[in-house]
């Protein structure tokens, strides 16, 4: 197959590959808001604030990352002295905002 006959069936499939990608992205972004809902749900039962490493544990992620969110004033906290504590309900809450509008936690 010369060049020009494989870039011309490269562009009729284009769109194909487009969509294939549109797919897997709109797949990721389900699977996020689904881990999310189901993050929420669980938390909601806790009964007892979190300290930052237990939410990190929750969350997957570092005590640092959860240390830069409270930084930022990008996650729900309070202080108990100088210890940082989170509240599960608020941090549900958190989560359920940060989901695509019109979803919602299961």
């Amino acid at each position: 197959m010369n060049l020009a006959l494989a870039e011309a069936d490269l562009g009729h499939r284009q769109p194909e590959l487009l969509s294939l990608a549109d797919r897997v992205f709109n797949m990721k972004a389900e699977s996020d808001m689904n881990i999310r809902s189901s993050l929420a749900v669980d938390l909601e039962k806790m009964t007892q604030a979190l300290r930052a490493s237990e939410l990190a544990r929750i969350l997957s992620t570092s005590k640092m990352t959860i240390y830069r969110l409270v930084k930022q004033g990008d996650i729900p906290y309070f202080r108990v002295g100088g210890l940082i504590r989170f509240d599960p309900q608020a941090v549900a809450d958190w989560l359920r905002r940060k989901m695509p509008s019109g979803q919602s936690a299961a």
